[in-house]
């Protein structure tokens, strides 16, 4: 079990207050505040809620104490799973110079209204967002321009959302999200996403100069 201090530290380490680590780790301000105080021992629940807050950061809890790492791997699960997920999203984009969101195969028709209204306060803070939706899709809540269509065959209503320097991947028959916080890793999802935005053919290579062959 992470302890108070480590907790004051790992806030600290991110200048954050306790009103903030509520909101991220979508926690009452008074389980924070007594945790810290060292008045009330969270339900396992909430512990994890707040590791989890944290892992967002790439900030880690060691026998020593608390580090900061370069990369995290981290599961979002439970009641409104999505939408915090869209909260991570939204922390990480304000916080990031490129404020772009893209949702791969993704589809607006199933989404409740509780995740409409966070998208909708995402973008009134100045995030964009683009997305791949199924061919023939016209269920469209945001500007046109800002969706493409994939053929048929190849669309599976299993999002992958990439933003800022992380990738959220739908798991376990869409009830939770694990996100990837890896700058390269989400550079290299993001190449992928604008290749097949531009429409690209891929090419077949004309030679090979490998001195080895299989």
């Amino acid at each position: 079990m992470i302890s108070p201090s480590k907790v004051r530290a790992a806030r600290a380490l991110l200048n954050w207050s306790q009103t903030e680590l509520a909101e991220r780790a979508d926690l009452g301000l008074s389980t924070v505040q007594f945790y810290e105080a060292e008045k009330r021992v969270p339900e396992l629940e909430s512990l994890e809620k707040l590791t989890g807050a944290f892992k967002a950061e790439s900030v880690f809890f060691t026998e020593s104490g608390v580090e900061q790492r370069n990369t995290a791997i981290y599961d979002i699960a439970g009641d409104d799973w999505w939408v915090r997920v869209l909260d991570d999203a939204h922390y990480s984009l304000l916080a990031s110079a490129d404020k772009e969101c893209l949702l791969l195969f993704a589809d607006d028709r199933a989404s409740p209204p509780s995740v409409n209204e966070k998208i909708r306060a995402m973008r009134k803070d100045g995030v964009r967002m683009r997305q791949i939706v199924q061919e023939g899709n016209r269920y469209l809540m945001g500007a046109v321009p800002e969706y493409k269509w994939v053929p048929r065959e190849y669309f599976q209503n299993h999002v992958t959302l990439i933003y800022a320097d992380k990738i959220a991947v739908c798991a376990e028959n869409n009830t939770k999200a694990v996100i990837f916080k890896d700058e390269q890793l989400a550079a290299t999802w993001r190449n992928l996403f604008n290749l097949l935005w531009c429409e690209k053919t891929l090419m077949n290579p004309d030679r090979s100069d490998a001195h080895e062959r299989f």
